[in-house]
């Protein structure tokens, strides 16, 4: 009878890096991107009216806060619910947050 040849498998598993922030880190983090949308949308609302929206999403986008996309996602839908219904007003009314 032959022998069986041995197979030898490579298995390469892909390199993940880590980045892990210190507590501070994040929380000066979001403080930096919160302080930069609240100063970018006002100016912002001059432009267009649903710019302050947008204004939120972006910056939240870049510098990756998920909170920040949420409330800009959130006043780009009351932006455009208002202007669709013809209320006239587009600009974010209150509530929750």
């Amino acid at each position: 009878m032959p022998r069986k040849r041995a197979v030898t498998r490579y298995v390469t598993r892909a390199r993940r890096a880590v980045s892990r922030q210190s507590g501070t880190a994040g929380i000066v983090n979001n403080l930096l991107a919160g302080a930069v949308a609240g100063v970018a949308a006002p100016f912002a609302r001059n432009i267009h009216p649903l710019a302050p929206g947008a204004a939120y999403a972006g910056i939240g986008w870049f510098m990756r806060n998920p909170t920040l996309q949420t409330l800009g996602g959130l006043s780009l839908a009351q932006g455009l619910v208002g202007s669709l219904s013809g209320s006239g007003t587009t600009a974010p009314s209150g509530g929750w947050y």
